[in-house]
């Protein structure tokens, strides 16, 4: 596992590529992209931490790209919680899209907390302007302290999710890319967020 630090062609920014992570055994290291995009001070470049991702606030894209059918699997836990309401996402964005700025097409799984509860969103943007729609909103309900488990399964005709052993088929969250990289996001910027045994198959 290893840290290291590349220049890119996007007006000279810094991009921290972290490889080596979070993977499942005997799969190849996955190399992933630190997303210049959030300018608050807060918002720390993620770290390996004992073989586990750790999001303090910057975007995270997969240098690879990827096509349906694909299965991402992994465990995620709130480390420190900084404010009433936060979201954790995992998103397909098309292979096009900028790296310096919000993408203009995804599709997201989120984890999504706030003082009336838990949820699991999915949501789906298209378009410039944006135009941002919520597919599905599952409330849940999740022990403090311990991992959020999950899979998702993506075709081009259905999302299949799987959280905490618990399974919601999304017929309208298709994935419409020939080519797309994996995201994660975190907000606000100061949550902290682990992420455990990260596999893509």
């Amino acid at each position: 596992m290893q840290l290291a630090i590349w220049r890119t062609g996007l007006a000279g920014a810094l991009l921290t590529v972290v490889t080596g992570c979070a993977t499942a055994p005997r799969q190849r290291p996955i190399t992933w992209d630190v997303l210049k995009r959030k300018t608050a001070d807060a918002a720390a470049a993620p770290l390996m931490d004992k073989g586990d991702l750790v999001l303090r606030g910057q975007d995270l894209r997969t240098r690879t790209t990827y096509s349906v059918p694909v299965t991402v699997e992994f465990e995620t836990q709130l480390n420190e919680r900084e404010a009433g309401a936060g979201i954790f996402a995992c998103a397909f964005v098309p292979a096009n899209q900028p790296a310096d700025a919000e993408p203009d097409q995804y599709v997201g799984v989120m984890l999504q907390y706030s003082s009336s509860g838990e949820m699991l969103v999915v949501m789906q943007r298209s378009g410039k302007p944006h135009h941002d729609e919520a597919i599905l909103g599952q409330p849940i309900t999740h022990p403090t302290g311990q991992p959020y488990r999950l899979k998702i399964e993506a075709t081009k005709d259905a999302l299949r999710i799987t959280l905490n052993g618990q399974a919601y088929l999304v017929p309208a969250a298709k994935i419409p890319y020939d080519k797309f990289h994996i995201e994660f996001s975190v907000v606000p910027v100061t949550d902290s967020w682990r992420i455990h045994n990260f596999a893509i198959r």
